[in-house]
């Protein structure tokens, strides 16, 4: 078995550009070629990973771990947690840990007969039907209520929101904030009501009652209430994720009033933050071919934001069911702020 450092980009100069994102976790400049043999598959959200043993020309055996992409992910490209089994051999060409050793970016795999596996490659029947079924569901519920219920699949992450400059306060807030250790998601946190959504392609359910409606996020299964049978948020509300939601039909759309928030991150990958005074109000519509819902969204912060965050994100009834995300994050030291 062998690890050898190549020093051409060819290999991976496309799954750097794909992949940009990676790139302060990980050296997709540099690709190492693995050989190894696989110890366990963790098929967890947000990252799974392959853990193998590699050794050396000297002899020496060292436990190495590649990321791979989320569960959520992998699911709908056909594997499983029997995709590698403890004792297969694996050729891994993969991109180093930038703070860790023996921890890499998978580019692909190689198995012992010769087929390629990219890091989420499909592992489905490319000769199965991709078509969905037709779901018969009712345009309206018994209780008059348009039906929004679910399940709903994000069939991608959607369309970048509208980014707004942040304030003078905005920008102190962001000050600290290094995404590699801020990063929500590595402290299995949801981190707002508004890019979780869709954030990593979940798929999320929505429950209705005739006095309330709750969403269950696909993703960090964060769980909200929408009240119906009030017109006003109360006097005093303790500062949350998910803050304090109102709502009520305008024809077919659902309008929800959200105020009562914590402090915290609104887009991870830039770093902008909101404050405890956002206020954000969203509009959910089914499609008439009961198959689409939308949902718009506008975000205001006075006090963080110049003008308003705003976007729209697509879901689709694909036949998935919720599934519970149970984060668990194994970037270790890699995401690791080290002490100073």
């Amino acid at each position: 078995m062998r690890i050898t450092l190549v020093t051409t980009l060819a290999v991976i100069a496309q799954a750097a550009l794909a992949h940009h994102s990676a790139s302060p976790h990980f050296d997709l400049e540099q690709v190492l070629e693995l050989d190894g043999a696989v110890t366990e598959l963790r098929f967890v959200n947000p990252h799974a990973y392959v853990y193998f043993e590699v050794v050396a020309e000297s002899g020496e055996t060292a436990e190495w771990r590649c990321e791979l992409g989320s569960a959520v992910e992998l699911r709908r490209s056909g594997w499983t947690e029997q995709t590698f089994v403890p004792g297969q051999r694996l050729f891994v060409n993969a991109s180093p840990a930038r703070r860790e050793d023996h921890h890499c970016y998978t580019n692909f795999f190689t198995l012992a007969d010769g087929t390629m596996i990219t890091r989420q490659g499909s592992l489905l029947d490319t000769a199965a039907s991709a078509e969905t079924e037709a779901i018969e569901r009712p345009a309206v519920l018994g209780n008059g209520q348009p039906n929004l219920g679910g399940p709903w699949t994000s069939p991608g992450m959607g369309p970048r929101p509208n980014l707004p400059e942040p304030t003078e306060a905005g920008r102190a807030a962001a000050a600290s904030y290094e995404r590699i250790y801020d990063d929500p998601a590595v402290n299995c946190h949801p981190g707002n009501i508004v890019t979780a959504w869709t954030w990593d392609t979940p798929t999320n359910d929505i429950y209705q009652e005739d006095n309330a409606i709750t969403l269950q996020y696909g993703y960090m299964d964060l769980v909200r209430r929408i009240h119906l049978d009030r017109t006003e948020h109360p006097a005093e509300i303790v500062p949350s994720v998910t803050g304090h939601s109102i709502g009520w039909w305008e024809g077919d759309e659902l309008v929800v009033d959200t105020m009562g928030f914590g402090q915290g991150v609104l887009y991870t990958p830039t770093g902008l933050m909101h404050s405890d005074a956002m206020h954000v109000i969203e509009r959910f519509r089914v499609e008439p071919d009961g198959m689409t819902l939308v949902r718009e969204y506008v975000a205001s912060d006075p006090a963080f934001l110049q003008s308003d965050f705003t976007g729209e994100q697509v879901m689709q009834r694909l036949g998935e069911s919720y599934t519970p995300y149970d984060c668990t994050e194994l970037s270790g030291a890699n995401n690791r702020r080290p002490i100073r």
